[in-house]
């Protein structure tokens, strides 16, 4: 059997995504890292940064008018100042 022949279906309903995060995939931010309750990742390539944010914009609709609580993560570096964890391990409230 050829790789590129065996498809899958794999279903998630929206309850079960806990996180979403838009990835560089080989340079741009065009890929998309979806993260499950069964602790299992998907990544997506969407070719261009107009489908990608075409995308994000209809996540973010589905994300209020469902009032689905999971993180939608469109900037990585942000989020991770936001997060403060450098600062946190500065003062010593974390450690590794």
């Amino acid at each position: 059997m050829d790789v590129l022949q065996e498809k899958k279906k794999i279903i998630y309903r929206w309850q079960e995504i806990e996180e979403i995060l838009v990835r560089p995939f080989v340079g741009p931010m065009i890929g998309m890292e979806i993260f499950v309750a069964n602790k299992k990742s998907y990544m997506f390539n969407f070719f261009s940064l107009a489908n990608i944010q075409e995308l994000i914009r209809a996540i973010e609709k589905i994300q209020i008018i469902r009032r689905y609580d999971f993180n939608l993560i469109t900037d990585p570096i942000k989020a991770f100042k936001n997060n403060m964890i450098a600062e946190n391990w500065k003062t010593g409230e974390k450690s590794n």
